[in-house]
């Protein structure tokens, strides 16, 4: 057997596969899974005898040996799966997570919204038994490029900080700056944009 993602979405989808015996010769299915993100791709079933894309969350394909053909999709309850993959669906990992934070011009000051996010972004920390955590700080590209750059390391330190004064371990916090040379928006050179004077935190 042989399952692949029929699309780019599709390379992160999340599938399952059960072998089931019973009376009769034994049987393989695999069904597509709901994505956290929302996204459905499709994953194609290969066997010797031929093929199956399923492309619905739920929906599934069953065969009997490498020799038979996948059959024709249907559909997974979930009653169905909590029987046959709940153990291994309640055992994945929390999905990464990532947060915008966005500063005042010239400052390591946070906006209120992003202020209000800090809380959020300790509680998904708190979600991983052994979290990974990188700090990326920006800047717009108003003024001098070396100065950006400094200004969005300072950024993404603060914030840093402020995760490690809530009891975070600092060693599983990594922090880096790209200055004025990722931003969200394009800009020409010496523009302020007030969305790309941020720090992106991703949890995993």
């Amino acid at each position: 057997m042989f399952v692949r993602g029929g699309t780019a979405a599709a390379r992160m989808l999340a599938v399952a596969v059960l072998v089931l015996v019973g009376a009769c010769a034994p049987r393989t299915y695999v069904v597509l899974l709901d994505q956290p993100d929302g996204k459905t791709g499709a994953v194609t079933v290969e066997t010797e005898g031929g093929s199956q894309t399923i492309e619905t969350p739920g929906q599934a394909t069953a065969f009997a040996s490498a020799s038979r053909p996948p059959g024709e999709p249907f559909a997974v309850s979930d009653e169905q799966l909590g029987r046959d993959f709940g153990d291994a669906i309640g055992a994945q990992p929390e999905p990464p997570a990532m947060f915008l934070i966005y500063f005042f011009s010239d400052s390591t000051r946070l906006k209120a919204d992003s202020e209000a996010k800090l809380p959020a972004i300790l509680t998904a920390i708190g979600r991983r038994a052994a979290p990974d955590i990188s700090v990326v700080g920006h800047s717009d590209r108003f003024g001098d490029e070396g100065y950006n750059n400094r200004l969005a390391l300072r950024r993404a330190r603060a914030i840093r900080d402020a995760i490690v004064n809530a009891g975070i371990d600092a060693a599983s916090i990594d922090v880096t700056s790209h200055g004025e040379n990722d931003p969200l928006v394009p800009t020409a050179d010496n523009v302020r944009e007030p969305r790309n004077r941020r720090v992106e935190v991703f949890v995993r």
